[in-house]
């Protein structure tokens, strides 16, 4: 067994007995995913172990001396948003349950954990690709389901900060549920790594002020991501679709939003306004709430 199999097996005796490990979803340098089985409540669930020994590693980079220090402080800013979202019970918000850290004796270093449920059914990525061009209607529903759960979660000050299709889930009964909340790459937000030119994010999807910053992200950012989101939904791309990341990045500084009208003429008069108000360079030109843009888009029922 590899260390990750041996914290991965560590984490569910910490757990006890009511979880069952069933096979890994992915790995990565910010974290490892699994999926369980609720042995009492007979249900899928997913265990997401942080890399700390990544995290701690990168820290160490920037300032060996404060290292311990600043990981500490990165490790309580986590476990204390993953709890404030185990409390949030939301039908379009993926549900947060066990919140802990694990203390490796091997390494020496404190591994936070979640667990959380598994939403059965189809990114939005997979089902832009099989329904694109997507009926209208039916991207407002999505986008009901959606601006509904941000406005949840800043109400709660949390920010998604890597909202995009593959991470919206499109369940069994046709809502969209948002999972996946970026919380193990926004450990780093509030070090010199980023601050320094590092961003977290999905370059599609970042809002300028991500792209700069990633230590100074908002809930107005994921009102941006959205609108990218919301492009995507009806013209079946992302609206800058520039040759590589960095010409994408280029695009999302500099470039005026594209009409999505250009693309689908059979769209609402105006509904590309929408979309590019959400996306304003500036943040303070765009909806300063999710609620904001939901009446606006409400318009278009």
């Amino acid at each position: 067994m590899n260390i990750d199999e041996i914290i991965r097996d560590a984490i569910l005796n910490k757990l006890g007995e009511k979880y069952e490990y069933i096979k890994t979803l992915r790995g990565g340098n910010f974290s490892h995913v699994y999926l369980l089985k609720h042995l009492v409540f007979y249900e899928n669930h997913v265990l997401k172990v942080i890399n700390s020994k990544f995290i701690l590693e990168q820290l160490m980079q920037e300032d060996k001396q404060k290292s311990q220090e600043k990981y500490k402080k990165i490790k309580e800013r986590f476990l204390n948003e993953a709890r404030l979202l185990s409390r949030i019970n939301h039908p379009n918000i993926v549900r947060v349950h066990d919140v802990d850290i694990f203390s490796d004796r091997q390494t020496k270093i404190d591994i936070p954990f979640f667990t959380m449920d598994c939403v059965i059914g189809k990114d939005l990525a997979v089902t832009i690709e099989e329904k694109s061009p997507m009926e209208f209607k039916r991207v407002l529903e999505l986008s009901m389901d959606i601006l509904g759960a941000l406005r949840v979660l800043h109400q709660n000050g949390i920010v998604h900060r890597d909202l995009k299709p593959e991470n919206i889930m499109v369940n069994q009964k046709g809502k969209a549920i948002v999972i996946d909340f970026g919380l193990a790459k926004d450990l780093l937000s509030n070090t010199n790594l980023t601050s320094s030119g590092s961003s977290f994010g999905t370059p599609s999807y970042m809002s300028p002020e991500q792209i700069i910053d990633s230590s100074k992200v908002g809930p107005l950012s994921d009102i941006y991501s959205f609108g990218a989101v919301l492009y995507e939904l009806l013209a079946g791309e992302s609206p800058f679709t520039g040759k590589g990341i960095t010409e994408i990045l280029k695009e999302q500084l500099k470039s005026p939003v594209p009409d999505v009208r250009e693309k689908r003429p059979d769209l609402p008069v105006g509904i590309g306004k929408v979309i590019q108000k959400a996306m304003q360079k500036n943040e303070n030109q765009r909806y300063q709430n999710a609620e904001a843009m939901m009446v606006e888009l409400k318009t278009y029922e």
